[in-house]
């Protein structure tokens, strides 16, 4: 894995899930975070960002092609993880769900990025007794999404496809939970459509702690 991947996904867990408190020390016996991970997979609810994601979209106005660097903030998200003996760390799923954003002469609502399928981590790193993984695979994520035209009116478009890229994944056990953190550059043309519109230089970042089990 890149030194500056890990950077990100270990950064991003220090900033948004504040882990460290005090608290009574772990159970010895208690089995480790890659032993859970091999019983059943574990769902994350991910935490509301401002400026969780940046892309530059630009718009093609019969003449020339504009940009418009935008910041998405996001408004919830989930997350599940799993591992195999052999297949190792794997992300079983992702949904990121972004707010609504302007791009001038219209604007996108009901944003949400995805991963639908399972996918295995083409490399993986544990530490802290195996209470700690980085890892990173590479996706194509999907992309779900809904025009706003300037009159208003809300037009929903097929779900997209954005071209392949680096996703880097860290899972941590730590005195309040299981806690995930995820990150993505890529600086080239994620996605064109139409001639009109393409996204292109996206950043991302997320992190979330393990979700509270169902009560019966």
């Amino acid at each position: 894995m890149k030194p500056s991947a890990i950077l990100i996904a270990s950064s991003l867990l220090a900033c948004s899930c504040s882990l460290e408190a005090t608290g009574a020390p772990a159970d010895p016996a208690a089995l480790s975070l890659k032993d859970d991970l091999l019983l059943e997979p574990i769902s994350f609810a991910l935490e509301p960002q401002p400026s969780a994601a940046f892309v530059t979209a630009s718009v093609f106005d019969g003449e020339s092609w504009q940009a418009h660097p935008t910041f998405l903030d996001l408004a919830a998200g989930t997350a599940q993880t799993s591992s195999e003996v052999e297949a190792g760390l794997w992300l079983d799923g992702l949904e990121l769900r972004f707010a609504d954003v302007s791009l001038g002469a219209f604007g996108l609502t009901d944003v949400v990025v995805s991963v639908r399928a399972p996918h295995p981590c083409d490399a993986e790193r544990w530490a802290d007794a195996d209470d700690r993984v980085d890892a990173e695979l590479t996706v194509a994520l999907g992309l779900e999404w809904s025009l706003v035209t300037r009159e208003g009116a809300v037009v929903p478009l097929e779900t997209q496809s954005l071209a392949a890229s680096d996703l880097y994944l860290t899972v941590r056990r730590g005195l309040h939970g299981d806690e995930v953190g995820l990150s993505l550059v890529n600086p080239e043309t994620m996605w064109e459509w139409a001639g009109l519109l393409r996204i292109e230089d996206v950043m991302l970042s997320a992190g979330g702690r393990a979700s509270e089990p169902a009560v019966d």
